[in-house]
């Protein structure tokens, strides 16, 4: 490997370090906000949805006045055409780049069984084993502390060691595993036990794929690119958002519990034989080794 592989290979896993970082600081506000939230509305209702335009705001301030500019000067664009604001132009445009097409591909079929998991979870346990709002919250709270030792902590450890490929296999087997262990509790296994297990290894797995891809897809673009493709990133997150629930709710009601869940393994599958097809990962830097 050239001096230039390397410095792209070390580019590459530093911001796989940073995705991991965000991704547990997510962990904590998903972890505190809702605690404070509960604080808060015990005052009045209105409490917490004033709070959170407040820290908004403070939040934008702080943007504008104290967060330093990233982009070097020769890299901001000089002008701003309305048609770049198009939301569908900036997905075609993402899309039709060789290099970003499968990582986008595979974000997009990857969130789609965890906002069915992150929707349908305490459904599936009130129906499977007779959970109650304790019990799911307490596993909701355990995925979210092990979501932030994954990202926060883990994820820096086993990039340099297992590299990037390392870590979108076993990000990709977690899910599958875990999305395999709901489907049985779905279906007819009533294991309070093995939905925990299963619910646990596909949070992990989710959150290791997830910053894995964002630092692949962050590294497969220039400096003055990455604004574009993270509001195109956040698009198709916000989109699958939108519907992900909607389809597992109307699955789980009209055909089989276990639907959702063995829509989501298949889903999990054709990312991995995508991802591992064009070697994601393998390549400098992480990115397609046919780059």
């Amino acid at each position: 490997m050239g001096s230039r592989q390397r410095r792209l290979a070390a580019g590459c896993r530093t911001l796989l370090q940073g995705f991991g970082l965000l991704g547990a600081l997510t962990g904590v506000g998903m972890m505190i906000g809702p605690a404070i939230g509960g604080v808060l509305a015990r005052i009045s209702l209105d409490v917490p949805v004033f709070a959170t335009a407040l820290i908004a705001a403070l939040v934008g301030l702080v943007a504008i006045f104290a967060l330093p500019e990233s982009l070097a000067p020769h890299n901001r664009s000089k002008k701003l055409k309305l048609e770049e604001l198009h939301p569908f132009k900036v997905l075609k445009d993402a899309f039709a780049r060789k290099e970003l097409r499968v990582l986008l591909t595979g974000f997009a079929l990857v969130s789609v069984p965890f906002y069915f998991y992150v929707n349908n979870l305490s459904v599936l346990g009130k129906d499977s084993v007779g959970w109650g709002p304790a019990q799911v919250g307490l596993l909701m709270s355990a995925a979210g502390i092990l979501d932030i030792v994954i990202q926060g902590g883990l994820l820096a450890l086993l990039v340099p060691r297992i590299g990037e490929r390392g870590v979108v296999i076993s990000g990709i087997a977690g899910q599958a595993v875990g999305c395999a262990g709901m489907a049985l509790v779905a279906f007819c296994l009533d294991v309070p036990q093995l939905l925990a297990v299963a619910a646990l290894l596909f949070a992990s797995g989710q959150g290791a794929m997830t910053a894995a891809l964002d630092g692949l897809m962050s590294n497969a673009v220039g400096a003055d690119e990455q604004g574009w493709l993270a509001g195109g990133i956040s698009s198709i997150g916000s989109g699958i958002q939108m519907t992900a629930p909607l389809l597992a709710g109307w699955l789980y009601a009209t055909t089989g519990h276990a639907t959702p869940y063995a829509l989501g393994l298949l889903m999990i599958i054709t990312v991995a034989v995508l991802l591992l097809r064009v070697g994601v990962g393998a390549g400098p830097g992480g990115l397609p080794a046919d780059q």
